[in-house]
């Protein structure tokens, strides 16, 4: 049976087909900024993609993740950051690489 995935902070995608090609089915996706989410919506046409702010959305997220886990095994949680977060956050020196 396919795994399952949530995605948080989505933002256009771009992450999630990594995940995708690892054999995750993306059930549900969230993303503030409707722009970077419709860019989502177009590559992923199955997953329910709810776009604002996570805190607003937390019940409809939990909701629509649950409809689409009836009948699965269980959710591998996908959660990171958006791809200029952590470049600003450099560029400001607030974030330390470790490698």
């Amino acid at each position: 049976m396919q795994r399952t995935a949530l995605s948080l902070f989505t933002s256009g995608g771009v992450g999630d087909i990594a995940v995708r090609q690892a054999g995750f089915d993306i059930l549900v996706s969230d993303e503030k900024l409707e722009d970077r989410h419709a860019l989502f919506a177009f590559n992923f046409p199955s997953t329910c993609a709810i776009t604002g702010d996570i805190w607003e959305q937390s019940g409809r997220i939990e909701f629509e993740t649950r409809q689409r886990l009836r009948g699965r095994p269980a959710l591998a949680v996908v959660i990171r950051l958006p791809f200029p977060f952590p470049l600003s956050a450099m560029a400001k020196g607030d974030l330390h690489m470790v490698w």
